[in-house]
């Protein structure tokens, strides 16, 4: 029975997201001058949310304990992937370096090759 509240709550969220989007879609894209859209908007957003607030207090109760629950959940597995990462991070860029410095650094060849270049095409 929780399972089917829970669905409902998120059927709900939805409907009213949508709904939300949907009517704010239609408001921006009415060819209508800028102060009438946003008077439109104005009453539009005070309608939704009269009608929303019902859901509202409902949502965010449900919702507020569940995110709390999973950020104390992830915080440790967070740090102890981090602990877990960092020697391979390390080696990683230990192995890194010395090519980006390769590749970055101007070679000495390659000075020649259009020094040598010059040359002939004088």
């Amino acid at each position: 029975m929780s399972h089917s509240h829970n669905h409902n709550h998120g059927f709900s969220t939805g409907l009213i997201f949508g709904s939300i989007i949907g009517i704010i879609g239609g408001i921006l894209l009415a060819p209508k001058p800028g102060t009438e859209m946003r008077s439109d908007l104005k009453v539009k957003t005070e309608d939704i949310l009269d009608k929303t607030e019902k859901f509202r207090t409902p949502i965010i109760e449900t919702i507020t304990p569940a995110i709390v629950d999973i950020s104390h959940k992830l915080g440790p597995t967070i740090e102890s992937t981090k602990i877990k990462l960092e020697p391979t991070i390390k080696s990683i860029k230990e192995k890194l370096t010395p090519l980006i410095e390769q590749v970055t650094k101007p070679t000495a060849k390659s000075t020649d090759t259009s020094d040598s270049d010059d040359t002939h095409n004088k």
